[in-house]
């Protein structure tokens, strides 16, 4: 949430997980300014912040798959010290997510010395849960003990089938480490299933430059396929998340972007005059005077089909009133027992 530069404020790069349901206005900046807002706005918990690696990245370098030069490292230190400064309890990195998943090692670590002066804490989620998972085990290792700072690894575990008997000895290293004096820490949550975007499945040089790049890449076929054979090759340079659910079975679409209300007004087009046009039936599809009335008026929140394979015979949800040929056959929900239909000829 913060800190945000005019570029990304403009971008519109707010929500989690990309979500665009939750609308509001940014009349903020840094990470302490949004803190402040959300207290004045009312919030029912309590809440605190780590600042994030990936949004400083994106105000300094954006979403390209690059280093910084020195001088916009010494910004990203400045902005790591800003949101200290503010209150953020530490610095947390994402590593398999662009465009944090650019940044080298040294480059947290220079970020993560800012973090240890205030005796704040690094806490990430590791570059590989799967195929390189010992080797972003060693890689939070080293950026503790180089940076001097606190570190926890969040959500510690082994993803995909073939890396599961790998956490027992993921456990016994970390246990190792604390035994050594190495400040490290792990967190876990109890499911059987993780969380996230299916754009995480894409490999990270088709996400380089940010989202438009990343859908011009798959709009074009050549490129599409090299993604394709990407997300089908095992790698262990690269989080190959499509490898370790191992089938489009185990995957849950959980939640999907709504068309904006404009998609909404193309669809209802598709499903009324546009047929009608397309059909040549006279006088119908529109709320035009001099057309026949048949009226749809739906809830969009609550429409819902409920129909499957197995249990076909459910009716939908969320169609409040029907008037076909000016009668009320719908009401509430409810049929009317009104039969006005008529057989619609082409003209």
């Amino acid at each position: 949430m913060g800190p945000l530069s005019d570029a990304m404020k403009v971008n519109n790069t707010r929500g989690i997980l990309g979500n665009k349901d939750i609308d509001y206005e940014i009349d903020w900046t840094t990470l302490g300014e949004y803190l402040e807002a959300l207290e004045r706005r009312g919030v029912s918990c309590n809440v605190t912040s780590f600042v994030g690696t990936g949004t400083l990245r994106r105000y300094v370098i954006g979403g390209d798959d690059r280093d910084p030069t020195p001088a916009e490292l010494d910004i990203m230190r400045a902005l790591v010290r800003q949101a200290m400064e503010d209150g953020a309890v530490g610095m947390s990195a994402a590593l398999i997510y662009p465009p944090v998943s650019y940044a080298k090692t040294e480059e947290i670590i220079e970020l993560a010395k800012v973090v240890a002066e205030y005796d704040g804490l690094y806490i990430s989620h590791l570059r590989s849960e799967g195929a390189a998972f010992f080797e972003a085990l060693d890689e939070i290792m080293t950026i503790s003990r180089s940076a001097g700072v606190r570190a926890e690894i969040y959500h510690l575990k082994a993803a995909g089938r073939p890396n599961w008997d790998k956490l027992d000895e993921a456990i016994r290293r970390i246990e190792a480490a604390r035994a050594d004096g190495l400040p490290l820490m792990a967190d876990m949550y109890m499911y059987r299933v993780s969380g996230t975007g299916l754009d995480a499945c894409l490999p990270p040089w088709a996400h380089d430059g940010g989202e438009r790049a990343l859908l011009t890449r798959l709009k074009d076929p050549e490129t599409r396929a090299r993604i394709k054979a990407d997300m089908n090759t095992p790698s262990t340079t690269w989080e190959t998340m499509w490898l370790n659910v191992g089938s489009p079975e185990r995957i849950i679409l959980a939640g999907l972007n709504v068309a904006p209300l404009k998609r909404l007004q193309d669809a209802i087009r598709r499903l009324t005059s546009f047929p009608a046009s397309t059909w040549h039936i006279r006088a119908r599809g529109s709320l035009t005077p001099g057309y026949f009335a048949d009226v749809v008026a739906y809830d969009p929140a609550a429409i819902q089909d409920h129909a499957t394979y197995v249990q076909p015979h459910q009716y939908a949800t969320g169609m409040q009133h029907v008037f076909v040929n000016g009668v009320q056959v719908l009401a509430h929900g409810e049929h009317t027992g009104a039969k006005s239909g008529r057989v619609v000829r082409r003209v």
